[in-house]
């Protein structure tokens, strides 16, 4: 559709007046096609917010970003970003991320997956993978010219938005960490838990998975955009998006207020820290800075009961 003049549209039968406040609110507005779905097979599947949620949610509890550094030559890809709430000169809260991104270990990735044979939900095998002999270094080779081509066509692809992909993901990072929400990728997360299981194992010890959510939650609330549906998120899970000072030092909170976390350490000192873990624990949570203002009144309502025993 052709513009013309005072930003009106062109039509077959005449002229539309475009409002661009309105345009504007359609093309940044979130939706759920904003969330892509990935199977886990632990999990089952999972609804995971874009780069543009994040930075859209980002936006909404006032987190700023600057590129430090960014460029790409013919090894790598790289970004530094900082970002922070409040002013920069000195700001509440401040997080850095870097990200690199290697070709040549981004060529064995592609090589690794397309010799991989293809699975479906349940794991069994759909389709081969792509025929393939071991090289002098070990590593895997195609043996298909147009596999081999395949790969170098997806690797220049790669090479060409290298430093625009390093800084999308280093904002990205930044913003996550920043509201509080997870901002590993899930290969580096099952890494983790692969090697948590291999050290218990090692020593005779079993881990005890918890229920994981079926959707990654809005960390602040606001934009009308409605969070995918999910399970109840697991105690502690609650967004870290409140600072507050005590003695020179912030801590980030779910809520409570730095007059309330004083009083909660003050009780745990009379207490002991059993039965103040007791009470949090039956508030579904296990640190007191994951507890809201709300329910920050009630863990003290329930310890003052215990304190006053003692007297």
């Amino acid at each position: 559709m052709s513009t013309g003049q005072n930003g009106k549209a062109n039509t077959g039968n005449g002229v539309v007046t475009l409002d661009p406040a309105e345009q504007l609110r359609k093309e940044t507005e979130i939706s759920d096609r904003d969330f892509y779905a990935v199977y886990d097979r632990r999990h089952g599947k999972r609804l995971i917010p874009s780069a543009r949620v994040y930075n859209n949610w980002a936006k909404e509890a006032g987190i700023k970003t600057r590129i430090i550094e960014a460029g790409c030559d013919a090894d790598k890809a790289w970004a530094h970003v900082k970002g922070w709430i409040g002013p920069e000169a000195n700001p509440v809260l401040q997080r850095e991320a870097r990200v690199t991104i290697v070709w040549k270990t981004e060529c064995e990735d592609l090589i690794w997956n397309a010799i991989a044979p293809k699975t479906d939900h349940k794991g069994q095998v759909v389709k081969a993978g792509k025929p393939y002999t071991i090289g002098l270094d070990g590593y895997p080779v195609l043996t298909e010219p147009n596999d081999q081509l395949a790969i170098i066509q997806q690797l220049s692809r790669l090479k060409r938005f290298g430093e625009r992909t390093t800084v999308t993901k280093a904002e990205a990072i930044v913003e996550k960490k920043l509201l509080g929400v997870e901002y590993r990728e899930s290969e580096e997360i099952t890494h983790e838990q692969r090697e948590t299981e291999a050290v218990a194992a090692a020593n005779g010890e079993t881990v005890q998975e918890a229920a994981g959510s079926t959707a990654e939650r809005k960390p602040p609330a606001g934009n009308g955009a409605a969070a995918p549906m999910g399970d109840p998120p697991r105690p502690g899970s609650q967004p870290l998006n409140t600072v507050v000072e005590i003695n020179g030092k912030r801590l980030r909170t779910a809520g409570i207020q730095a007059d309330q976390l004083e009083a909660i350490w003050a009780a745990a000192e009379r207490l002991g820290k059993g039965p103040v873990a007791e009470v949090l624990k039956a508030f579904g949570v296990e640190k007191s800075v994951h507890l809201s203002r709300e329910k920050a009144g009630q863990v003290l309502a329930k310890l003052n009961e215990r304190l006053s025993r003692l007297r």
